[in-house]
């Protein structure tokens, strides 16, 4: 499926698929299945008629490493890369893998990292599944996968990040989707699906032609 090296080049070995409980750090676990049922239930009550894509065990990699933010490439069989730079979790769009680390920096919960990262596996996989497939590229597209992957989050840890904490500049997308969930909780009805078709909306109507595929 893939291999894993750090910035330097040397292999990383210490990594497999997810087990049933993610220990992202010490004295701090979720039961993964638990996590993926609470995101299924958020899923099916917006989308009653398209079934939820399941993550399997093999989708969900967990890589051990010897510090709290790792920078890693990620070697995939068909010869493609991904560099992960300082990342707790990170969601591979086209892989259809997530991968997850521990252990975890100390401000952040097992089941935070993990249903966030199962909210950008939504945000794909709603273009998969229901909605039709659209470009997957420029900050738009992830400022609105960082408003879906805030709001899995949020909606299942009851804990609510604030949007000033990330920087504008370095952090981008993650303090564009937090407004963006934060705008849309002022008005929306059903904040999960409105995050996926105001996306959708937008590409279809963009007049800035410079976030090409």
């Amino acid at each position: 499926m893939c291999n894993i090296r750090d910035i330097q080049g040397n292999q990383i070995n210490n990594w497999d698929p997810i087990g049933p409980t993610y220990n992202g750090r010490a004295n701090n676990s979720c039961n993964v299945s638990n996590v993926i049922n609470q995101v299924r239930s958020i899923w099916n009550s917006s989308f009653q008629h398209g079934n939820f894509p399941t993550p399997s065990n093999d989708d969900i990699i967990l890589i051990e490493s010897n510090t709290e933010t790792p920078d890693f490439i990620v070697y995939w069989s068909d010869g493609s890369t991904n560099e992960c730079n300082r990342i707790a979790g990170y969601t591979f769009s086209k892989k259809k893998k997530i991968l997850l680390t521990q252990p975890l920096p100390s401000n952040k919960s097992s089941c935070q990292v993990l249903s966030h990262e199962l909210g950008h596996w939504c945000f794909d996989r709603c273009f998969d599944e229901i909605i039709g497939d659209v470009p997957r590229t420029g900050d738009r597209y992830f400022s609105y996968s960082e408003a879906c992957a805030f709001f899995i989050e949020e909606s299942i840890t009851g804990i609510p990040n604030n949007c000033q904490m990330f920087n504008r500049i370095t952090q981008r997308n993650y303090y564009e989707g937090c407004n963006i969930l934060r705008r849309l909780q002022n008005g929306s009805h059903d904040i999960f699906k409105d995050i996926f078709y105001e996306y959708q909306n937008f590409w279809r109507d963009r007049s800035d032609l410079s976030e090409s595929a």
